[in-house]
């Protein structure tokens, strides 16, 4: 399946990144930089989409090993088995395609998550190691840190209980902020030494501001969005409810308080930054699933912990069965919603793949392609380099952060590097069409848009209309450079 949207993104930086070229500074996107070079290290290892697939594969099976060690640690395999297979179930359903910051970020969680229950011996090292995940995590999304804030905060709930002491405290923090402090390090040094910080801070910090400077009623549908997609109205929120129950009439028996109150914090933490944006999307919502396929585990144990002398072992097992599948249930009719119109998958992928047979038809391996609007893949597809550091270009249609100026620097780029061919890829909730006609009904349709785009975006539609002509193409534009149109053969 070709990358889609983000995947295609960093797909492409990671592409650029091994022929020499730097994220920021040659390619604009607001990510922080971990993402592009897990793309690049999978296609260099093989130089196809199949390079980053085989790392995700890796990836998640990681994250899926360390969930369950975690509740085998605590001493239930079978709920380290549920817990798990929730886990693997619901990234089917919300990895939008995969190759996401979100997804990648997931075995650095749970590996955290493991080390923070598992109370080794040299627990200073461990601390490191966990904030070293947690830098790990911050430079892949900078608002993927849930786990770690919950970490943080627990031991400071466990010392006003008495249950422990202020050296303890300052060990656990020292820690987490000494491993934190060596990722930031080695990344600001790299940063530093190819003298982009500019261009870093710019990209992934001002405009992420910008990025989330919507309203708080957006944010609320967010994370009502990402309530019924992880299927907290089921299973999760059954266990998070009797974890939050058992924890106030301290009934909990012999299970660990570190862990409930991890579960208890930690869920109501990701929420609220998987919300940050205001946006909707699936894989939004992966960052919770690590704290959710806790809590089953540990409802599960509880549960185990009263029912032992009731239950054998078979039954405990069907049960485990039975929430498995309920806790699967929508992931489930999505999957079958899927594989019901798998021929309307293959009828898109099919037009992708011949836009860009075309583009590899008429465009030279050193010849510039240029995408607008709605960021597809293509330039990583046919390998083709973009024109400007802007391969999409909502960086200038975002109140906040766009300027005349950066206008101005996105078709200055253009025009020195003028592409054979612009593909006009937009939708109607983002940038305008390229087309003159459409684009007033655009603007008619949606006028809350018209001061979005900074004005002198003129001088970039005049060079269209004055250099390029469309030469096909009906919901997508394909307009060719004048003089490589004229050699075209006529229909």
């Amino acid at each position: 399946m070709p990358p889609q949207r983000d995947s295609g993104v960093f797909a492409y930086i990671g592409q650029r990144i091994l022929r020499g070229e730097l994220p920021y500074r040659d390619i604009w996107d607001h990510k922080p930089p971990l993402v592009y070079y897990i793309n690049a290290l999978g296609l260099w290892l093989k130089p196809t989409i199949a390079g980053v697939i085989y790392l995700q594969v890796l990836f998640t099976t990681a994250a899926a090993f360390f969930i369950f060690l975690t509740l085998k640690k605590l001493g239930s395999p079978s709920a380290g088995l549920l817990a798990a297979g929730f886990f693997l179930i619901n990234i089917l359903y919300l990895n939008d395609y995969g190759n996401e910051t979100e997804q990648w970020a997931l075995p650095f969680q749970t590996l955290a998550l493991y080390l923070s229950i598992r109370q080794p011996r040299r627990q200073l090292l461990t601390h490191v190691a966990i904030g070293i995940c947690a830098g790990i995590a911050f430079f892949l999304r900078q608002n993927l840190i849930g786990y770690w804030i919950t970490y943080a905060l627990v031991p400071g709930i466990l010392w006003l209980r008495g249950d422990r002491t202020s050296s303890v405290i300052m060990q656990s923090f020292g820690g987490l902020m000494a491993g934190f402090g060596a990722v930031t390090a080695i990344v600001t040094a790299y940063i530093g030494s190819k003298g982009i910080w500019s261009e870093f801070y710019d990209a992934v910090f001002t405009y992420n501001f910008a990025y989330i400077s919507v309203s708080f009623s957006d944010k609320v549908k967010t994370a009502l969005n990402g309530w019924a997609s992880v299927q907290l109205s089921t299973v999760p929120g059954f266990a998070y409810l009797l974890i939050l129950w058992s924890v106030f009439t301290k009934k909990y028996g012999s299970l660990p308080l570190t862990g409930l109150l991890i579960v208890l914090i930690g869920l109501p933490v990701e929420i609220g930054l998987s919300a940050l944006s205001g946006r909707i999307a699936g894989h939004y919502y992966l960052p919770w699933l690590p704290v959710s396929a806790l809590a089953i585990g540990l409802a599960w144990m509880w549960m185990e912990t009263r029912w032992q002398d009731k239950l054998t072992a078979r039954l405990r097992w069907g049960i485990v069965g039975v929430l498995t599948m309920a806790a699967t249930i929508k992931p489930y009719l999505y999957l079958r919603e899927a594989l019901h119109n798998v021929d309307e998958y293959h009828e898109r992928f099919r037009h992708r793949e011949q836009m860009a047979e075309a583009i590899l038809q008429y465009t030279a391996p050193e010849e510039y392609f240029l995408e607008w609007g709605i960021p597809d893949g293509m330039n990583f597809l046919t390998d083709r380099k973009a024109p400007t550091r802007f391969i999409y270009q909502w960086a200038l249609d975002t109140p906040g952060y766009t300027s005349p100026a950066l206008v101005d620097l996105f078709v200055d780029e253009v025009m020195r590097n003028p592409p054979v061919i612009i593909m006009d890829s937009s939708l109607s909730e983002h940038l305008p069409p390229l087309d003159p006609g459409k684009r007033y009904a655009f603007y008619q349709n949606h006028p809350e848009r018209i001061p979005m785009l900074p004005q002198n975006i003129v001088r970039f539609y005049q060079f269209l209309g004055d250099n390029y002509q469309q030469v096909g193409g009906n919901r997508i534009g394909f307009y060719m450079r004048k003089d490589r149109a004229a050699t075209l053969p006529r229909q």
